[in-house]
């Protein structure tokens, strides 16, 4: 068996290499699993590309015929799962994410919405959990960078009793 977690970052190159991988565990009745999260994308720098989580079980790119025919292997044994629960998170953190992903959805361009369905949760943790916003608006007449600063400084303060 293969397991691939944080598949969204996962750059088209390595996906490319594994997935003749992918191919052959199916042909033996083996199981491949990739697992992630778009909206947890980070590593874009490194060539992570999230899109391919969203294209799965096809691919993006120019994989020529022999990718492509793994592929089609792979669509015939896709069974993709969205998970409904989240397990960890208190059921205030759990309600935040839903309507902050909700509203944020909207405002993205079309080609970055599709990352944000199905991401409605259900809290089954027994904790309530906290969520904590915190705005900085900077004043007239200061530097951006010596406010930002400050505001840092005055928080970790706050946090470790002030020492």
């Amino acid at each position: 068996n293969l397991f691939i977690d944080e598949f969204q970052d996962t750059s088209i190159t390595q996906w490319h290499n594994l997935i003749q991988l992918f191919e052959h565990l199916v042909s033996l009745d083996e199981m491949g699993m990739v697992v992630g999260d778009g909206k947890q994308a980070i590593y874009r720098w490194r060539n992570g590309n999230y899109e391919q989580l969203e294209a799965l079980p096809g691919l993006i790119g120019n994989p020529g015929p022999a990718l492509v025919d793994a592929a089609q292997a792979l669509r015939r044994a896709h069974l993709p799962a969205t998970l409904k629960f989240n397990r960890r998170s208190g059921s205030a953190i759990v309600d935040w994410n839903n309507r902050w992903f909700g509203s944020v959805q909207r405002h993205l361009p079309e080609s970055l919405q599709g990352v944000y369905d199905d991401v409605q949760q259900t809290a089954t943790a027994k904790h309530k959990g906290n969520v904590h916003l915190a705005c900085l608006v900077q004043e007239e007449g200061v530097g951006k960078q010596d406010q930002r600063t400050a505001w840092v400084v005055e928080r970790i303060l706050a946090h470790t009793g002030g020492t």
